[in-house]
């Protein structure tokens, strides 16, 4: 990853910037919290809260210096771990916490399902529906990223399985 930070310059960012760097980062994540807030709010206040399905979360981590990594483009878990937050009152209990592997190609299929949708044809994503109401039977429990080559840094793949990673990186050679 040596090769990752210098062809982005920051192979020698000072304290003072990654300070501030994180702090800019909390403080984006504070005010979309903020703002999911105002939306949840309006959608008590109107009473459209107990019948609509609310997803919250994100494309890819931000490693925000960690392990001397920014952005995403790796396979450390701040950067391929997010938050999946379902709502979808009458129909799932409130406050379960799911730790299967999930991926976010199990979005599309999950709200379809809820909405009572056909699935899309050569989908490859599953509906989480059966885990978010506690079935977990027959879960794969895996999840596949890759990258393409980038910035003079090779193709990478990823698949993890339950507790299990395996990263692979094209033409590395140790």
């Amino acid at each position: 990853m040596a090769l990752w930070r210098k062809n982005r310059g920051i192979q020698n960012l000072s304290s003072d910037t990654i300070r501030g760097a994180r702090a800019a980062y909390y403080g984006l994540v504070t005010h979309f919290d903020r703002l999911v807030g105002v939306v949840m709010s309006a959608l008590r206040k109107s009473g459209l809260d107990r019948n609509t399905i609310v997803i919250y979360t994100s494309d890819h981590g931000d490693m925000a210096g960690e392990n001397g990594m920014w952005w995403k483009n790796n396979f450390y878990e701040g950067s391929v771990t997010v938050p999946l937050i379902v709502s979808c009152p009458g129909v799932f209990p409130s406050g379960i916490r799911v730790r299967e592997i999930t991926s976010l190609i199990d979005v599309c299929p999950t709200l379809l399902d809820l909405a009572g949708a056909r699935p899309l044809p050569g989908a490859t994503g599953a509906s989480l529906a059966p885990l978010l109401r506690g079935e977990r039977m027959g879960w794969a429990n895996e999840a596949f990223s890759e990258f393409p080559p980038v910035m003079g840094v090779p193709a990478m793949r990823m698949i993890r399985s339950g507790r299990w990673k395996l990263n692979y990186y094209e033409t590395y050679r140790p």
